[in-house]
């Protein structure tokens, strides 16, 4: 299978600069993520590499085949990219049958007849349909008609796969289960794809590789734990899972780590957190920490840095987790508990922020 390669890609809506100036490579066989809030541009991207949408400068191209180029007068219509592509409205056609709806592409192809027949088989064996080609549309899950979407856009075997929030439409408990096939799926055959969500959860699962945007700019790209574990800006920090915000003031920077002063109702608490080169002494800071690199305690544990006495203010069982919402003087901390410990509203409990775990952001100053 080909590769993307996207360089300098520009879009604009009036004087909106929905898409200003990316560039960036899927690679073959590769699953790429688009993921962002709405509004960011990743829809549009993924419209432009379609052909859906027509750039204002860049270039877009597939393999060695250059498909839209404004510097060199290039454009070449959707129809003939051959790439495949799942929306989020299914568009499952209620007057055909499950087959009909699959073989659409191939008889656009003008696809003789009883090859559509074979290669509609295999494609809904290919998507655990099989033997429902002649199914009416209208008698469908939600499930069912994701899947028929999914067959219909791999049934004449493109090149490249773009998928637009195709879970969305799904219930919480389906889109599980069809974040795990789609990914299975994706890695069977090894067709290059685009995926779009504003799920993060869904982009860390079925990712190789993620583009986080923002404002029609890419934020950061890599693997979902490198994104996840080593944020380079406090928006990607922010949209990619829940975070605890402590302010605080630089008070030294040692070879090893930075001791930052916490600025709470309860005073000025001193807190270790991995070295960072850009922090000054007397710098204000905002530190950030996940729930999960932060631990409860009922007793004061000895030995660990960075112990805080807070006091239960919510307790929500999760099952096999309890979300807690703590307080320590003015500052809220939301921290994640083993379902075998439960701790009650009112409680005081001491929490341990892992010095390896806060990240470190200088502080915007107040207008």
């Amino acid at each position: 299978m080909p590769s993307v390669k996207v360089k300098d890609l520009k879009k604009l809506f009036g004087k909106m600069k929905a898409v200003d100036g990316i560039s960036f490579e899927v690679k073959d066989g590769e699953l790429l993520t688009l993921l962002g809030p709405s509004g960011c541009g990743k829809t549009t991207t993924l419209r432009l590499i379609a052909g859906l949408e027509r750039p204002d400068g860049g270039e877009i191209s597939v393999g060695n085949k250059v498909m839209s180029s404004e510097e060199k007068k290039v454009f070449t219509p959707p129809e003939k990219r051959g790439m495949g592509m799942v929306f989020q409205s299914y568009a499952v056609w209620p007057h055909m049958t499950v087959g009909e709806n699959v073989a659409y592409p191939l008889a656009l192809r003008h696809v003789p007849k009883d090859v559509q027949k074979e290669k509609v088989k295999s494609a809904l064996e290919l998507v655990g349909l099989g033997g429902l080609e002649n199914r009416p549309g209208t008698l469908l899950s939600g499930g069912q008609q994701q899947r028929v979407a999914l067959a219909r856009a791999l049934v004449f075997e493109p090149e490249i796969l773009l998928l637009d929030e195709p879970l969305s439409n799904l219930d919480a408990k389906l889109r599980e289960t069809m974040r795990l096939e789609l990914k299975s799926l994706q890695q069977r055959i090894g067709v290059t794809s685009v995926y779009v969500t504003h799920d993060q959860a869904e982009a860390m699962v079925l990712s190789d590789r993620m583009l986080v945007m923002n404002q029609g700019h890419i934020e950061q790209e890599g693997n979902p734990r490198d994104i996840y574990d080593r944020p380079k800006t406090q928006f990607v920090m922010d949209f990619i899972g829940q975070v605890n915000y402590i302010e605080g003031k630089v008070e030294d920077v040692a070879s090893d780590k930075t001791l930052v002063r916490a600025l709470t109702s309860v005073g000025s608490t001193p807190l270790q957190c991995t070295r960072l080169e850009t922090t000054k002494p007397g710098e204000d800071v905002l530190l950030c920490i996940r729930p999960q690199d932060m631990a409860i305690y009922k007793d004061k544990p000895s030995g660990k840095a960075n112990v805080w006495q807070c006091t239960v203010k919510v307790a929500a069982y999760m099952g096999d987790h309890i979300e807690y919402e703590l307080v320590h003087g003015d500052q809220k901390l939301k921290v994640s508990g083993p379902g075998s410990l439960p701790f009650k509203v009112g409680d005081n409990v001491y929490v341990e922020l892992a010095p390896e775990g806060i990240k470190v952001w200088q502080r915007q100053k107040k207008a």
